[in-house]
């Protein structure tokens, strides 16, 4: 079980940080389906091979009663739809994730969006408005301030599909040292001390890394640790270091907490017990440490198991700390929706078949095949209609077979209860909800949502944000490797950061966030 999952990790970065998609079928122009009434998708897809593409292709071609034309990117995809869109080259119709929150908003503000909301009815989009009756959160989430929705979502009812930070432990080397399972970051700096001494690998030689993590990374990043003092954030343009406190935004890296999260890694670092590379290494490298034989990692985090011996390691809760209340943070797609996958252009000649095609896939069979693969391929349906998997090409896993024939970034729902009834239960999801059980007394919902901003806030949130990231970044890489001292360093720090407008972001971000619990607010009245 634990070998799926970790391969399912390391396949799942790997697209996630894929930077080409396909290039297009048969040289077709953009606006080559307004020719026939029909309408052109611009979209990624995470296969390379064509045979591969061609049934999804065809798939999805029977969902539509007009054609429809393909129109794959190359290089850098989601650059390349800046570029076009920036041009005044819109695609006719976007799948995938290839826009951001703020892209939505700033092209629905400019009149390039087309607003779905008009086109969505009980009679022409059964599937769609059937979604968003039952889900008038997710509604609410996909609403714009000006009321309208540009954008659609996928949605999974499993909360442990959003867990993307849990703490492994090599527990074949505490085993061999006598060590207890750590509970808290004491026991925890104890049991580091002794990983890089005691030679747990038992090669003779002091390779070990008794922790790493990957800077910057989507499942091991630093911030992870956050948690274990109760403030869980995330770095980059989806979360932006905010944390939601009693309703509240505020920016972490400025917290009492933060630096003391820091001084904890700077102590560690300083006794060698964390990567010296950590803040270095490519993602290649990291990867081949946690995939080495024999292993060099004691402990890490990461969505699932990633080590290349998953026998050796587990899962443990959230480590305390002494004086603060652990939270722990879910990707807010389990919740909100995962927003942005489908928009339409007024380059879009018919908007509304293009709108009746998207409805398709918000049924369970479709949702199913592109967030797994295609039935023939990966699934058989048997006599009472549930699909369950075929065995692997090759020898391969299930995670690597159903990752090298999934659909990156449709939209559509799968809901919980259709896991283990409408397709049969399997080590892809089954092992997540061992690991959530260790981390669900500590979610707090009400976290960073992700909203949207008006056109104006998006642009002035994405110029403050460059210089409050790189400040933030610099520091925590120099505080802990200890080049520069963060009690020396704090207080000009965060006057450095007022003086970037780190208030003004703040104060955007609250706005936005007040607006986003508006709208799932007026979506549930109605």
């Amino acid at each position: 079980m634990k070998k799926i999952l970790k391969n399912a990790v390391c396949i799942c970065l790997s697209i996630a940080l894929l930077a080409t998609v396909l290039t297009g079928c048969g040289g077709s122009k953009e606006n080559a389906g307004a020719d026939n009434g029909g309408f052109t998708v611009t979209y990624e897809y995470s296969s390379k091979e064509q045979d591969k593409l061609e049934p999804t292709l065809e798939r999805w071609e029977s969902l539509s009663d007009v054609p429809i034309t393909w129109n794959r990117l190359t290089g850098d995809f989601s650059e390349a739809l800046k570029i076009k869109f920036s041009s005044g080259d819109y695609p006719e119709v976007v799948l995938g994730n290839m826009l951001q929150a703020a892209d939505v908003s700033n092209y629905a503000a400019s009149g390039i969006l087309v607003p779905l909301d008009e086109y969505i009815s009980e009679e022409s989009t059964p599937n769609l408005y059937e979604f968003f009756e039952k889900n008038p959160v997710i509604k609410g989430a996909c609403t714009l301030p000006d009321g309208h929705i540009y954008s659609l979502p996928s949605y999974t009812g499993l909360m442990s599909l959003g867990l993307e930070n849990v703490f492994y432990i090599n527990k074949t080397w505490l085993d061999k040292l006598d060590l207890e399972v750590p509970q808290t970051i004491d026991d925890l700096h104890e049991v580091l001390k002794a990983f890089k001494t005691g030679d747990p690998n038992g090669n003779g030689e002091q390779d070990e890394i008794p922790l790493t993590f990957l800077n910057d990374s989507g499942y091991e990043n630093l911030e992870a640790l956050m948690g274990l003092w109760g403030k869980p954030t995330k770095s980059g343009v989806y979360e932006g270091f905010i944390t939601i406190d009693n309703k509240k935004a505020e920016f972490t890296p400025m917290t009492d907490e933060w630096k003391e999260m820091i001084k904890f890694c700077r102590e560690l670092y300083s006794e060698g017990l964390i990567d010296k590379e950590c803040f270095t290494h490519t993602n290649d490298t990291f990867y081949a440490k946690r995939e080495s034989n024999p292993s060099v990692v004691g402990f890490t985090w990461s969505a699932t198991n990633p080590m290349g011996n998953p026998d050796e390691y587990i899962a443990i809760p959230p480590l305390k700390v002494d004086g603060y209340e652990t939270v722990w943070r879910l990707h807010p797609g389990v919740v909100y929706g995962n927003r942005d996958l489908f928009s339409i252009t007024t380059s879009c000649k018919n908007p509304e078949a293009a709108v009746k095609w998207i409805d398709k896939f918000f049924t369970f069979d479709q949702t199913l095949q592109n967030r797994y693969g295609n039935v023939g391929k990966v699934f058989t349906v048997d006599e009472n209609g549930v699909y369950r998997f075929n065995e692997p090409d090759d020898g391969t896993t299930l995670a690597y077979f159903t990752t090298h024939n999934m659909v990156t970034g449709c939209p559509g729902p799968i809901y919980a209860d259709e896991y283990g009834t409408k397709v049969e239960d399997c080590e892809l999801w089954t092992g997540l909800e061992d690991a959530y059980k260790l981390y669900e007394p500590y979610v707090n919902l009400d976290q960073w949502p992700r909203p949207y901003y008006t056109t104006e806030d998006a642009s002035r949130i994405g110029e403050l944000r460059t210089d409050l990231f790189d400040l933030v970044n610099q520091k925590k890489a120099k505080w802990i490797v200890g080049t520069e001292d963060i009690d020396a360093d704090w207080e000009s720090y965060k006057d450095s950061l007022k003086k970037m407008g780190v208030d003004e972001y703040v104060s955007l971000c609250q706005k936005a966030y007040d607006q986003f619990h508006e709208n799932i607010d007026n979506a549930s009245k109605q």
